[in-house]
Parts: structure tokens; sequence; C-alpha cells
């Protein structure tokens, strides 16, 4: 768990921002891992809007070791956003790839 705090100058607004993430991560083999995580980001001090919900991410990502040196990450992230200029939440979908290279 991590916190955070925000000061917003043009309308003189403080946020405390709390940041909860649980993960599962499992090695099926020696070059595939397969990672489950949830994270929940709540204001519950200074909140914007009605709710104290800021975001919430549910993410299912693959890991594949290509070498010693370089590995890649093929996953989906679903998001719920909060807008509180409307007053509701924003679902988003997102494709994730990542390709790492370790120089050492």
């Amino acid at each position: 768990m991590s916190v955070e705090s925000h000061h917003f100058a043009p309308d003189n607004r403080h946020v405390v921002r709390v940041h909860n993430c649980i993960d599962l991560k499992s090695k099926i083999t020696e070059r595939y891992t397969l990672a489950l995580s949830e994270e929940l980001l709540v204001n519950p001090i200074g909140k914007v809007g009605k709710s104290i919900v800021g975001h919430n991410r549910a993410q299912l990502m693959n890991e594949i070791k290509i070498s010693s040196h370089l590995k890649s990450e093929i996953g989906y992230i679903w998001i719920e956003r909060y807008q509180a200029k409307k007053d509701l939440f924003n679902t988003e979908h997102v494709a994730v790839v990542n390709l790492y290279y370790q120089l050492n």
C-alpha cells in the first residue's frame, strides 16, 4: 500500500490518495510467467466529486523470457476511472505489449 499527497494550486485543493495493489504471480515454466493484479486508488481526504474511488484497475500479464537479456510482456488491463465533472465511471480496455532488454 502506498499513500500520496497532491496539492492542486488553481483551486487550492489538497487530496490524499491511497493506493492498494494485490498481485498474484505464477512461474509456469522457466521461460513463462503469468501475473494477475488488482489496484484500487481511493481519495479518503479531499475527494474529487461524490466518489472516493479514483481508479480501479485489473490486469492480466504474460511474461515470456526470450533470452537471458530479452523478455516480453503481453497483457490486458481493465480500468474503471472516475470522472468527477460528469459524476460517472468510464471503463477503458487496454492491450499491452512490452519488450525489455537488460544491459548487464
